[in-house]
């Protein structure tokens, strides 16, 4: 018996359909196989143990023979380019785009309508990484993914739209409120993430509202967008966090958007449409200038913490098709971010800000000495613009 001998993909697919009709546990138990560590099956949104299937499907292929066992055969690449080669998609979960980093937006190979077993191949996907906590974020970059799955009595789910309870000072036996919430941590990074109009994956877990809840496990449900934030009085009588996201509906953008690799650029709908991609490029310059404008100054406060946008100098998508680099992009305030989209304000070669509505320099652009600019770039954004 090897494994070169599985040709067949209906095969493959009888060992999925009995991995469901079985459940798991019994699955594997049945072909004495062990939980998967990285390398999963992803089929119609659900993810199989990839070596467990394969062992069964051999048995399903050569039913006289049985099963491939454990030993038999090992996984990694040779697992990997059996399945790929029958045309199924594997999901190596300790990829650096499934599980290092902090990825915002979807996770690559894993669809809105994913359905997870359990809380742990739930963070090998890489949807929701943290085993108890609800809300994977840092303070400082922001929430990336939250599960809801009634754990906090002040909750509610309205399908499109969430009104999703900060964490903390909650009792997980009664789900009621016993102590204040505080704006720190998981708090701050939703926080963070409606502030910086970061998508959020929302992964609903049995224990929800059962009307948009999954029977069982846990089942991803697409990106939302974190609308506002509050602080309230909750029905138990103590301080707590709400946030209200709204389902982030993504519009055909045709050819006017997209990246240099030919993937459509992800928009987030909010006072106005911004583009929300390569978020390192963007942190890194406003990190740079500590959130202060380059053109006022002004480094504008949240209960968040600082806040600035980052302004790509020659527009990203056709038919400009600026680079999403440091060097194509600005720390601006709101304000200025603005003026700068729309022509309002130009700079020049010697780095002059200009008014473009009197001819008159308001001011130097700040640059920091690690943050070389690309002079084409600005004369790209000023020839648009620039009026006689």
């Amino acid at each position: 018996m090897a494994l070169s001998d599985l040709t067949s993909r209906d095969a493959v697919l009888a060992a999925i359909q009995e991995f469901d009709d079985l459940g798991r546990d019994a699955f594997l138990d049945r072909y004495h196989f062990g939980a998967a560590h990285k390398l999963y099956v992803l089929h119609n949104g659900k993810f199989y143990d990839s070596k467990a299937i394969v062992g069964a499907a051999y048995a399903m292929q050569y039913p006289e023979r049985g099963p491939l066992l454990i030993e038999e055969f090992s996984g990694g690449e040779p697992t990997t380019r059996k399945l790929t080669d029958l045309g199924f998609m594997v999901i190596d979960t300790t990829s650096e785009d499934a599980s290092d980093g902090r990825i915002f937006g979807e996770i690559p190979g894993v669809p809105p309508g994913a359905t997870f077993p359990s809380r742990e191949t739930l963070a090998e996907s890489g949807v929701h990484k943290p085993m108890q906590a609800g809300i994977s974020a840092s303070e400082r970059e922001g929430a990336d993914s939250i599960v809801v799955s009634g754990g906090y009595e002040d909750d509610e789910d309205l399908g499109t739209v969430i009104i999703y309870t900060g964490a903390g000072g909650n009792d997980p036996q009664t789900k009621k409120q016993i102590a204040d919430q505080v704006l720190r941590r998981g708090n701050l990074g939703l926080a963070r993430s409606c502030d910086e109009g970061l998508p959020v994956r929302v992964v609903r877990g049995s224990g929800g509202d059962p009307e948009h809840s999954p029977p069982t496990g846990f089942r991803y449900d697409g990106l939302f967008r974190v609308e506002r934030y509050w602080e309230e009085t909750g029905r138990s009588g103590f301080k707590i966090w709400r946030f209200r996201l709204v389902k982030e509906e993504v519009d055909s953008l045709g050819d006017e958007d997209v990246s240099e690799s030919g993937e459509p650029a992800r928009r987030v709908e909010s006072t106005v449409q911004r583009l929300v991609r390569n978020t390192a490029v963007t942190r890194w310059v406003k990190d740079l200038y500590d959130h202060r404008c380059q053109v006022c100054g002004v480094r504008v406060l949240t209960l968040s913490g600082p806040y600035a946008e980052g302004a790509h100098i020659k527009a990203l998508g056709r038919p400009h098709s600026g680079p999403d680099a440091k060097s194509n992009v600005l720390c601006l305030c709101p304000t200025d971010h603005v003026r700068f989209d729309g022509g309002g304000i130009v700079v020049d070669d010697e780095l002059n800000v200009i008014d473009q509505s009197s001819g008159e320099v308001v001011g130097p652009l700040h640059v920091h000495p690690k943050h070389q600019l690309e002079m084409e770039m600005l004369r790209y954004h000023r020839e648009q613009f620039e009026r006689d």
